[in-house]
């Protein structure tokens, strides 16, 4: 991302001086993002796997909490195709784009499929969530518990959709109501 892209979505509601502070301290805390990402990752990582270990223990799965976290650490690797499309995308086909293009662009996601003018903001998180990739990603996690504990898809995928599920849920309705109290 460019400065022109901040300076783009920034112009109609700051001046030039405080684009260019906010960009140049952007760049000073720059390193931050580097430190913090893992730390949000890893916490992400082990509040999904907490949500499978719950999940295993009301289904009565013998399997210990360390195989669960490298089982969603493994599957977590289905999201790096969103990611890659997305560079690809801005890349080549969309060379001008804006911040708010490149905060929205969800490929295969219910998001890509309305008019973004006609849905309200807090609306957006939950309508990217449900994409192609997070089937896929509780297929992954069915499978690969399926091959951890012997039992057949079916059954690992009850338990991941009733406990991956109801915590992806319960997160997409927090991030609605921060999105509804902070707008």
């Amino acid at each position: 991302m460019s400065d022109t892209v901040i300076y783009n979505y920034y112009s109609q509601q700051l001046g030039a001086d405080r684009i260019e502070e906010f960009i140049n301290l952007q760049k000073k805390y720059q390193y931050l993002g580097y430190i913090i990402l893992p730390i949000c990752y890893s916490i992400k990582f082990f509040l999904i796997s907490m949500c499978l270990m719950v999940g295993a223990i009301f289904s009565n799965f013998k399997i210990s909490f360390s195989k669960i976290f490298k089982i969603v650490i493994i599957s977590e690797t289905i999201f790096l195709i969103p990611l890659i499309i997305k560079i690809i995308w801005f890349s080549f086909f969309k060379t001008r784009y804006t911040l708010l293009d490149l905060q929205l662009f969800s490929p295969f996601s219910l998001l890509s499929l309305v008019d973004i003018a006609n849905v309200k903001k807090w609306f957006y998180y939950p309508l990217s969530t449900t994409n192609i990739f997070e089937i896929i990603y509780c297929f992954s996690l069915s499978y690969c518990l399926s091959n951890q504990l012997g039992l057949p898809i079916k059954k690992t995928g009850v338990t991941v959709i009733s406990s991956y599920g109801a915590g992806l849920l319960v997160w997409t309705i927090f991030i609605m109501f921060l999105s509804i109290n902070l707008s």
